[in-house]
């Protein structure tokens, strides 16, 4: 059975509001991606000096991973400019 138009979009909405949630990395200390991008930019290099500016990783240490590969993907796109 296909969907209708009106079903279509509220899936369509349905999505574009999960992307525009801001989405915490450490849930521990509520950090989000943009936190973490923001710190980078302002001169962040390694997950130590961001876990003393933002708390991230200092409590139960499971995004430690995650927010490596951020700030890595982040340092690389700011070598690369």
């Amino acid at each position: 059975m296909e969907k209708s138009v009106k079903e279509e979009t509220e899936i369509d909405l349905l999505e574009l509001y999960s992307f525009m949630r801001v989405r915490n990395v450490c849930v521990c200390k509520a950090v989000s991606e943009k936190d973490i991008i923001a710190a980078v930019e302002s001169g962040v290099k390694d997950l130590r000096e961001l876990s003393f500016r933002t708390g991230a990783a200092t409590a139960c240490g499971s995004c430690s991973s995650s927010i490596r590969a951020i700030i890595n993907r982040e340092l690389t796109k700011k070598n690369e400019a």
